[in-house]
Protein backbone atom coordinates (compact mmCIF):
# COMPACT_ATOMS: atom_id res chain seq x y z
CA UNK A 1 0.00 0.00 0.00
CA UNK A 2 1.62 3.28 -1.11
CA UNK A 3 0.60 6.51 0.68
CA UNK A 4 1.14 9.60 -1.47
CA UNK A 5 -0.18 13.14 -1.21
CA UNK A 6 -3.11 12.32 1.04
CA UNK A 7 -4.16 9.30 -1.02
CA UNK A 8 -3.09 5.74 -1.64
CA UNK A 9 -2.94 3.40 -4.58
CA UNK A 10 -5.60 0.70 -4.60
CA UNK A 11 -6.64 -1.48 -7.56
CA UNK A 12 -5.35 0.99 -10.08
CA UNK A 13 -6.99 4.11 -8.61
CA UNK A 14 -5.84 6.90 -6.27
CA UNK A 15 -8.23 6.62 -3.33
CA UNK A 16 -8.77 9.38 -0.73
CA UNK A 17 -7.35 8.62 2.68
CA UNK A 18 -10.81 8.62 4.32
CA UNK A 19 -11.65 5.59 2.20
CA UNK A 20 -8.59 3.83 3.58
CA UNK A 21 -10.03 4.21 7.09
CA UNK A 22 -13.36 2.89 5.82
CA UNK A 23 -11.63 -0.17 4.36
CA UNK A 24 -10.04 -0.80 7.73
CA UNK A 25 -13.44 -0.65 9.41
CA UNK A 26 -14.86 -3.12 6.89
CA UNK A 27 -11.88 -5.40 7.47
CA UNK A 28 -12.27 -5.18 11.25
CA UNK A 29 -15.98 -6.06 11.08
CA UNK A 30 -15.31 -9.04 8.83
CA UNK A 31 -12.48 -10.18 11.07
CA UNK A 32 -14.75 -10.07 14.13
CA UNK A 33 -17.46 -11.98 12.29
CA UNK A 34 -15.01 -14.66 11.19
CA UNK A 35 -14.02 -15.27 14.80
CA UNK A 36 -17.61 -16.09 15.72
CA UNK A 37 -18.59 -19.71 15.21
CA UNK A 38 -21.79 -20.74 13.43
CA UNK A 39 -22.65 -17.21 12.34
CA UNK A 40 -25.40 -17.22 9.72
CA UNK A 41 -25.27 -15.38 6.35
CA UNK A 42 -28.25 -13.31 7.54
CA UNK A 43 -26.27 -12.08 10.56
CA UNK A 44 -23.29 -11.24 8.36
CA UNK A 45 -25.58 -9.29 6.03
CA UNK A 46 -27.13 -7.50 9.02
CA UNK A 47 -23.75 -6.54 10.44
CA UNK A 48 -22.57 -5.16 7.09
CA UNK A 49 -25.85 -3.32 6.46
CA UNK A 50 -25.48 -1.61 9.84
CA UNK A 51 -21.87 -0.66 9.09
CA UNK A 52 -22.37 0.48 5.49
CA UNK A 53 -24.32 3.75 6.16
CA UNK A 54 -21.74 4.86 8.74
CA UNK A 55 -18.89 4.76 6.20
CA UNK A 56 -17.87 7.64 3.91
CA UNK A 57 -20.13 7.35 0.86
CA UNK A 58 -17.34 7.47 -1.72
CA UNK A 59 -17.17 5.52 -4.95
CA UNK A 60 -14.28 3.52 -3.55
CA UNK A 61 -16.17 2.45 -0.43
CA UNK A 62 -19.19 1.42 -2.50
CA UNK A 63 -16.95 -0.60 -4.82
CA UNK A 64 -15.18 -2.21 -1.87
CA UNK A 65 -18.54 -3.18 -0.35
CA UNK A 66 -19.53 -4.65 -3.72
CA UNK A 67 -16.36 -6.73 -3.67
CA UNK A 68 -17.05 -7.89 -0.09
CA UNK A 69 -20.66 -8.78 -0.85
CA UNK A 70 -19.57 -10.80 -3.89
CA UNK A 71 -17.09 -12.75 -1.78
CA UNK A 72 -19.91 -13.54 0.67
CA UNK A 73 -22.31 -14.62 -2.13
CA UNK A 74 -24.62 -11.70 -1.33
CA UNK A 75 -25.14 -10.90 -5.00
CA UNK A 76 -28.14 -8.55 -4.77
CA UNK A 77 -26.32 -6.42 -2.20
CA UNK A 78 -23.17 -6.47 -4.36
CA UNK A 79 -25.10 -5.20 -7.37
CA UNK A 80 -26.60 -2.33 -5.37
CA UNK A 81 -23.19 -1.37 -3.98
CA UNK A 82 -21.64 -1.22 -7.46
CA UNK A 83 -24.63 0.80 -8.69
CA UNK A 84 -23.95 3.32 -5.92
CA UNK A 85 -20.33 3.55 -7.07
CA UNK A 86 -21.53 4.15 -10.64
CA UNK A 87 -23.75 7.01 -9.53
CA UNK A 88 -20.61 8.81 -8.39
CA UNK A 89 -18.36 7.75 -11.28
CA UNK A 90 -20.42 6.61 -14.24
CA UNK A 91 -17.39 6.13 -16.50
CA UNK A 92 -15.65 3.45 -14.43
CA UNK A 93 -15.74 0.21 -16.38
CA UNK A 94 -14.89 -1.94 -13.33
CA UNK A 95 -17.96 -0.69 -11.47
CA UNK A 96 -20.17 -1.34 -14.49
CA UNK A 97 -18.73 -4.81 -14.87
CA UNK A 98 -19.35 -5.42 -11.15
CA UNK A 99 -23.05 -4.62 -11.63
CA UNK A 100 -23.43 -7.11 -14.49
CA UNK A 101 -21.27 -9.76 -12.81
CA UNK A 102 -23.42 -9.60 -9.67
CA UNK A 103 -26.59 -9.71 -11.79
CA UNK A 104 -25.27 -12.77 -13.62
CA UNK A 105 -24.60 -14.57 -10.36
CA UNK A 106 -28.04 -13.58 -9.03
CA UNK A 107 -29.80 -15.25 -11.95
CA UNK A 108 -27.53 -18.25 -12.62
CA UNK A 109 -25.82 -16.68 -15.58
CA UNK A 110 -28.79 -15.00 -17.25
CA UNK A 111 -28.89 -11.25 -17.75
CA UNK A 112 -31.71 -8.82 -18.47
CA UNK A 113 -31.93 -7.79 -22.13
CA UNK A 114 -30.86 -4.24 -21.31
CA UNK A 115 -27.77 -5.55 -19.53
CA UNK A 116 -26.90 -7.77 -22.51
CA UNK A 117 -27.15 -4.83 -24.90
CA UNK A 118 -24.97 -2.70 -22.62
CA UNK A 119 -22.33 -5.46 -22.41
CA UNK A 120 -22.36 -5.90 -26.20
CA UNK A 121 -21.71 -2.16 -26.52
CA UNK A 122 -18.87 -2.43 -23.98
CA UNK A 123 -17.43 -5.39 -25.84
CA UNK A 124 -17.31 -3.37 -29.06
CA UNK A 125 -15.12 -0.82 -27.26
CA UNK A 126 -13.07 -3.44 -25.39
CA UNK A 127 -13.03 -6.52 -27.66
CA UNK A 128 -10.28 -8.30 -25.67
CA UNK A 129 -11.95 -7.99 -22.25
CA UNK A 130 -12.22 -11.61 -21.07
CA UNK A 131 -14.67 -10.75 -18.29
CA UNK A 132 -17.18 -9.18 -20.67
CA UNK A 133 -16.78 -12.03 -23.17
CA UNK A 134 -17.39 -14.64 -20.48
CA UNK A 135 -20.51 -12.88 -19.13
CA UNK A 136 -21.94 -12.74 -22.67
CA UNK A 137 -20.98 -16.38 -23.29
CA UNK A 138 -22.60 -17.64 -20.08
CA UNK A 139 -25.75 -15.60 -20.75
CA UNK A 140 -25.95 -17.05 -24.29
CA UNK A 141 -25.44 -20.59 -22.96
CA UNK A 142 -28.15 -20.18 -20.32
CA UNK A 143 -30.46 -18.74 -22.99
CA UNK A 144 -29.88 -21.85 -25.18
CA UNK A 145 -28.00 -19.77 -27.76
CA UNK A 146 -25.16 -22.25 -27.93
CA UNK A 147 -23.63 -21.03 -31.19
CA UNK A 148 -23.26 -17.53 -29.78
CA UNK A 149 -21.83 -18.87 -26.51
CA UNK A 150 -19.15 -20.78 -28.44
CA UNK A 151 -18.28 -17.67 -30.46
CA UNK A 152 -17.76 -15.61 -27.30
CA UNK A 153 -15.73 -18.28 -25.49
CA UNK A 154 -13.48 -18.76 -28.52
CA UNK A 155 -12.54 -15.07 -28.39
CA UNK A 156 -11.20 -15.35 -24.83
CA UNK A 157 -7.41 -15.29 -24.66
CA UNK A 158 -5.75 -16.72 -21.57
CA UNK A 159 -2.29 -17.93 -20.59
CA UNK A 160 -3.70 -20.01 -17.72
CA UNK A 161 -3.85 -23.73 -18.52
CA UNK A 162 -6.66 -24.10 -15.99
CA UNK A 163 -8.72 -21.33 -17.62
CA UNK A 164 -8.11 -22.70 -21.12
CA UNK A 165 -9.22 -26.15 -19.97
CA UNK A 166 -12.38 -24.73 -18.37
CA UNK A 167 -13.26 -22.71 -21.48
CA UNK A 168 -12.82 -25.80 -23.68
CA UNK A 169 -15.03 -27.78 -21.32
CA UNK A 170 -17.78 -25.14 -21.64
CA UNK A 171 -17.40 -25.10 -25.45
CA UNK A 172 -17.79 -28.90 -25.49
CA UNK A 173 -20.93 -28.62 -23.34
CA UNK A 174 -22.33 -26.06 -25.75
CA UNK A 175 -21.52 -28.24 -28.77
CA UNK A 176 -23.42 -31.17 -27.23
CA UNK A 177 -26.50 -28.96 -26.88
CA UNK A 178 -26.42 -27.74 -30.47
CA UNK A 179 -28.84 -29.29 -32.96
CA UNK A 180 -26.63 -31.82 -34.65
CA UNK A 181 -26.51 -34.71 -37.06
CA UNK A 182 -24.63 -37.82 -36.09
CA UNK A 183 -23.45 -39.85 -39.07
CA UNK A 184 -22.15 -43.38 -39.17
CA UNK A 185 -20.47 -44.19 -42.46
CA UNK A 186 -19.09 -47.55 -43.49
CA UNK A 187 -16.33 -46.93 -46.01
CA UNK A 188 -16.10 -49.15 -49.07
CA UNK A 189 -12.91 -50.01 -50.89
CA UNK A 190 -13.69 -48.21 -54.20
CA UNK A 191 -14.49 -44.96 -52.40
CA UNK A 192 -11.34 -44.97 -50.31
CA UNK A 193 -9.10 -45.63 -53.30
CA UNK A 194 -10.72 -43.13 -55.65
CA UNK A 195 -11.58 -40.23 -53.35
CA UNK A 196 -8.91 -39.05 -50.90
CA UNK A 197 -11.27 -36.32 -49.67
CA UNK A 198 -14.94 -36.59 -48.73
CA UNK A 199 -17.28 -33.65 -48.19
CA UNK A 200 -20.31 -34.07 -45.94
CA UNK A 201 -22.87 -31.55 -47.18
CA UNK A 202 -26.20 -30.64 -45.55
CA UNK A 203 -28.71 -28.55 -47.50
CA UNK A 204 -32.41 -27.94 -47.98
CA UNK A 205 -33.79 -30.53 -50.43
CA UNK A 206 -34.85 -27.86 -52.94
CA UNK A 207 -31.89 -25.49 -52.62
CA UNK A 208 -28.43 -25.83 -54.10
CA UNK A 209 -26.64 -23.73 -51.47
CA UNK A 210 -25.16 -25.88 -48.66
CA UNK A 211 -25.96 -25.05 -45.03
CA UNK A 212 -23.29 -27.19 -43.39
CA UNK A 213 -20.08 -28.55 -44.89
CA UNK A 214 -17.46 -30.77 -43.26
CA UNK A 215 -14.30 -31.85 -45.07
CA UNK A 216 -12.87 -35.31 -44.33
CA UNK A 217 -9.43 -36.42 -45.45
CA UNK A 218 -9.34 -40.22 -45.72
CA UNK A 219 -5.89 -41.20 -44.55
CA UNK A 220 -4.28 -44.66 -44.41
CA UNK A 221 -5.94 -45.31 -41.04
CA UNK A 222 -9.35 -45.54 -42.80
CA UNK A 223 -9.75 -49.16 -43.91
CA UNK A 224 -12.34 -50.80 -46.19
CA UNK A 225 -15.35 -51.95 -44.21
CA UNK A 226 -14.51 -49.68 -41.32
CA UNK A 227 -17.36 -47.66 -39.78
CA UNK A 228 -16.66 -44.18 -38.46
CA UNK A 229 -18.85 -41.63 -36.72
CA UNK A 230 -19.00 -37.93 -37.57
CA UNK A 231 -20.99 -35.04 -36.13
CA UNK A 232 -22.21 -32.01 -38.06
CA UNK A 233 -23.63 -28.97 -36.29
CA UNK A 234 -23.99 -25.23 -36.81
CA UNK A 235 -20.30 -25.10 -35.96
CA UNK A 236 -19.86 -26.31 -39.57
CA UNK A 237 -22.21 -23.68 -41.06
CA UNK A 238 -21.19 -21.87 -44.24
CA UNK A 239 -22.89 -18.75 -42.87
CA UNK A 240 -22.82 -18.33 -39.07
CA UNK A 241 -26.21 -16.60 -39.25
CA UNK A 242 -27.91 -19.47 -41.09
CA UNK A 243 -27.68 -22.91 -39.55
CA UNK A 244 -29.90 -25.90 -39.00
CA UNK A 245 -32.75 -26.02 -36.49
CA UNK A 246 -34.98 -28.71 -35.09
CA UNK A 247 -37.86 -29.78 -37.31
CA UNK A 248 -36.23 -28.79 -40.61
CA UNK A 249 -36.46 -31.02 -43.69
CA UNK A 250 -32.91 -31.53 -44.89
CA UNK A 251 -30.78 -33.54 -47.30
CA UNK A 252 -27.31 -34.86 -46.56
CA UNK A 253 -24.86 -35.68 -49.33
CA UNK A 254 -21.62 -37.63 -49.07
CA UNK A 255 -19.52 -36.33 -51.95
CA UNK A 256 -16.28 -37.94 -53.02
CA UNK A 257 -13.68 -35.43 -54.23
CA UNK A 258 -10.62 -36.13 -56.35
CA UNK A 259 -9.20 -32.60 -56.16
CA UNK A 260 -10.04 -31.94 -52.52
CA UNK A 261 -11.42 -28.52 -53.49
CA UNK A 262 -14.74 -27.31 -52.11
CA UNK A 263 -16.11 -26.53 -55.59
CA UNK A 264 -17.60 -29.61 -57.21
CA UNK A 265 -15.76 -30.88 -60.29
CA UNK A 266 -16.82 -33.36 -62.97
CA UNK A 267 -14.64 -36.01 -61.37
CA UNK A 268 -16.48 -35.73 -58.06
CA UNK A 269 -19.34 -38.08 -57.24
CA UNK A 270 -22.18 -38.23 -54.75
CA UNK A 271 -21.53 -41.62 -53.17
CA UNK A 272 -24.52 -41.46 -50.79
CA UNK A 273 -27.45 -39.19 -49.94
CA UNK A 274 -30.38 -39.15 -47.57
CA UNK A 275 -33.42 -36.94 -46.94
CA UNK A 276 -34.43 -36.52 -43.29
CA UNK A 277 -36.11 -34.28 -40.73
CA UNK A 278 -33.92 -32.99 -37.90
CA UNK A 279 -35.50 -34.30 -34.71
CA UNK A 280 -36.84 -31.71 -32.32
CA UNK A 281 -37.08 -33.78 -29.17
CA UNK A 282 -33.43 -34.89 -28.98
CA UNK A 283 -31.75 -32.18 -31.07
CA UNK A 284 -29.97 -35.09 -32.72
CA UNK A 285 -30.57 -37.17 -35.83
CA UNK A 286 -28.64 -40.38 -36.38
CA UNK A 287 -28.00 -41.49 -39.95
CA UNK A 288 -26.22 -44.68 -40.96
CA UNK A 289 -24.93 -45.04 -44.52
Amino acid sequence: MIVMGGGYYYYGAITPLKSLYAYREIHDVLERLQKKSNISPANIDLALSELYPTLPQTEFVHAKMGEVYLALNLFSEAKMAYQQALKINGTNRDYLYGVYYAESLMHKGKLAQGSVQALIKMQESFPKDNGILNLLAVNSFQSNQYDQAINYWKQIESSSIEEISLIQEMINRALINLPHIKLKIQWHDPHIKKYPVIFLVVKHPNHAMPILVKKLVLGPEVLPGQTQEYILSNHDAMDPNHGISAGQKLKILVRGSVSGLADKSNADKIVASRDFVLKAEALETKIIF
